[in-house]
């Protein structure tokens, strides 16, 4: 009989680790979604710094790389999950010395 016990409580254990970790990947895809919708809902107009962290959900990554087309630079925004890394690209040409840029295009959430 006690056997029985043993496994149903391993199986639980493992059961609740995988859905702990599934729950961490899906928040952090969730993130990266709601941030790439809140990017893309302004992207005609110039954006600072200070308004991309105010939309940025969670806490990404942030890799600044220069862009293909002088002028320009590309931010690589990088959520990190258990199973996957969810990214956004976001290709910016800076416009003034206040930190505004202008956005050219948002690419993502992107599977990593």
């Amino acid at each position: 009989m006690k056997p029985k016990w043993i496994v149903r409580v391993v199986m639980g254990v493992v059961l609740l680790v995988v859905l702990s970790l599934a729950g961490l990947d899906f928040r952090a895809k969730r993130q990266a979604s709601q941030t790439a919708e809140a990017w893309l809902e302004r992207i005609d107009d110039p954006l600072s710094a200070s308004v991309i962290s105010e939309t940025t959900q969670g806490s990404p990554e942030l890799t600044r790389q220069a862009g293909s087309v002088p002028g320009t630079e590309l931010l690589e925004y990088k959520w990190k999950g258990t199973i996957r890394s969810y990214r956004i690209d976001v290709v910016v040409r800076p416009h003034s010395k206040n930190g505004d840029f202008d956005v050219i295009r948002v690419d993502g959430p992107i599977n990593d």
